[in-house]
């Protein structure tokens, strides 16, 4: 074989080479990188994106083996009709502004216990079926960044551990509460995520969940507080958040040994910050014009309401005891030419008494000899006190015990000191219950 013709045979084999080179780096890159979902993509210029099942079918596999899947934005929501399941170290990642509409009636996705170091980034989740659940976190590690919920129901973590929301958007008019921390869940961080419109509370913590960190979160209008932490929760950290605007309470903490720091609570219908649990520290934060129940120019007013509202309010009410709390170096006022925030801080009257033959609505607590107890049907009560643990009755009404609460019921041992007032009276020793039982 002559040099031409070796040189020729040379170049031939070379470039055979590459080519099975190039091939082989290509599979194995497609074995590393998320796979993109084609099967959600728009097929039609006018509708929406149009699933295809098979193809669909191979991303819940891809998230339920614990792989990624990336969705790119292309203009159009994307569609689901079931649950998706991860598995651990799955993530479902899209493109800024990409929407997924769950159609089916259960929950959007579903984080089981094990499956740790879930991950969702850049998805905001619509629903067009029944659930008021978006995602069940059981699992430890799970974070959301960006994206978030557009009435598709309730965040819930249970019995999670180490979990992250933040940079999100939540508004939920379908769901009682955007986030929901619950079961002992512990060392949950939401932070820095914006809660509009939703119909309950932004974040809600109950049910033993302690130690979560709730920071830098912010509201402008929502159906009741931004956060508010159930009578059975404790330890947590509510800090440097922004609540104007609410139905409610900007902040209500029913919990124990509860921190809230540094938090503006401006502009909302009832109390800027409630306290009704024992042993919270409230310090450094900032409670201006609240009580716009009372104020006929903003849309917030109730003209059936002739309760007297506060910057900051200590009472006992729905389980908690409203005893020996640190309320300090807070500032409180209000600068509106007809105030609604008539009190800076306020000492409540704590629980009415159990009385006889007395009409109750639902969900109502109430004070017998020592123990607090609540009602989850309306009725009319009958002759007997409540009495023991568990469930128990009053001749007509089932009521549920929640606490011992030693002493008359009365809310006491708060310490109430430096704080800044403006514009506003100081409380009496004990003042009008602002609509509290």
């Amino acid at each position: 074989m002559g040099f031409t013709a070796m040189r020729t045979e040379t170049r031939r084999q070379d470039k055979v080479s590459v080519r099975r080179i190039v091939l082989g780096f290509t599979v194995a890159l497609c074995l590393l990188i998320p796979v993109y979902a084609s099967a959600l993509q728009d097929t039609s210029p006018q509708g929406p994106a149009v699933e295809n099942e098979a193809e669909f079918a191979e991303i819940r596999v891809r998230l339920s083996e614990g792989r990624s899947v990336f969705l790119e934005n292309r203009g159009r929501p994307y569609r689901i009709n079931g649950t998706l399941t991860f598995a651990r170290n799955a993530s479902l990642r899209g493109a800024i502004g990409t929407v997924l509409i769950s159609e089916g009636d259960g929950a959007a996705f579903d984080v089981p216990p094990g499956a740790t170091h879930v991950a969702i980034e850049n998805i905001t989740f619509r629903q067009n079926g029944r659930s008021r659940t978006l995602g069940a976190v059981r699992a430890g590690n799970f974070r959301l960044t960006g994206g978030g919920a557009v009435d598709a129901g309730t965040l819930v973590f249970s019995n999670a551990r180490n979990g992250r929301v933040e940079r999100a958007r939540f508004e939920n008019g379908v769901a009682a509460n955007a986030i929901a921390i619950t079961n002992g869940s512990s060392g949950i961080a939401i932070e820095g995520n914006e809660f509009e419109r939703n119909a309950g509370f932004g974040i809600q913590i109950d049910n033993g969940a302690n130690g979560n960190d709730i920071s830098n979160n912010w509201t402008r209008a929502n159906g009741i507080e931004l956060v508010g932490i159930r009578y059975n929760a404790f330890g947590n950290v509510i800090a440097y958040n922004r609540a104007e605007g609410t139905g409610d309470n900007g902040i209500s903490v029913t919990g124990d040994r509860n921190v809230v720091l540094g938090n503006r609570v401006s502009g909302n219908a009832l109390n800027g910050i409630a306290i009704y649990g024992d042993e919270n520290t409230v310090m450094g934060n900032v409670a201006i014009g609240n009580g716009q129940n009372l104020n006929p120019q903003s849309p917030l007013h109730n003209p059936q309401d002739t309760s007297v509202y506060a910057g900051i309010l200590a009472n006992g009410a729905f389980g908690g005891g409203g005893r020996n709390n640190v309320i300090v170096g807070n500032i409180i006022a209000d600068d509106q030419t007809q105030p609604t925030q008539l009190r800076c801080v306020m000492v409540g009257q704590g629980y009415g008494r159990w009385k006889a033959a007395t009409d109750y609505t639902a969900r109502r607590f109430i004070y017998a000899d020592g123990e607090i107890y609540q009602t989850e049907n309306a009725g009319t009560s009958g002759t007997l006190a409540p009495s023991g643990e568990g469930v128990v009755t009053d001749g007509r009404i089932a009521w549920t015990h929640i606490r011992t609460l030693a002493g008359n019921g009365r809310p006491s041992g708060n310490m109430i000191a430096n704080n800044q007032t403006a514009g506003c009276d100081h409380a009496p020793a004990r003042a009008e219950t602002s609509g509290q039982p």
